[in-house]
């Protein structure tokens, strides 16, 4: 597992190792977000954090993809609609 203090959604080698997240509130007041390398993982952390106190932000799977202009790797949320997604023909027609 690693920590906000890695930031996951701008370093595509730990994305690719780390992909599965959530990003939760702290019982001090914190927003923070955690990656592992296995949805089973995080599920098993997610149900920790609950019992905790913790509050649950946001969830899911980060993808590293290719930007189709620039050639280089960037992440993003695995669910990134086309319109959306640099790496998508669709996304530099509009």
């Amino acid at each position: 597992m690693i920590s906000s203090n890695t930031n996951i959604f701008s370093n595509p080698k730990d994305a690719k190792s780390y992909p599965f997240y959530v990003t939760v509130l702290t019982t001090r007041g914190h927003t923070e977000t955690f990656s592992w390398s296995t949805a089973e993982l995080r599920d098993e952390a997610m149900e920790h954090m609950k019992t905790s106190g913790c509050t649950i932000l946001a969830e899911g799977e980060v993808v590293v993809k290719v930007n189709i202009l620039s050639r280089k790797e960037f992440v993003q949320d695995k669910n990134t609609p086309p319109c959306c997604d640099p790496s998508t023909e669709l996304y530099w027609a509009m």
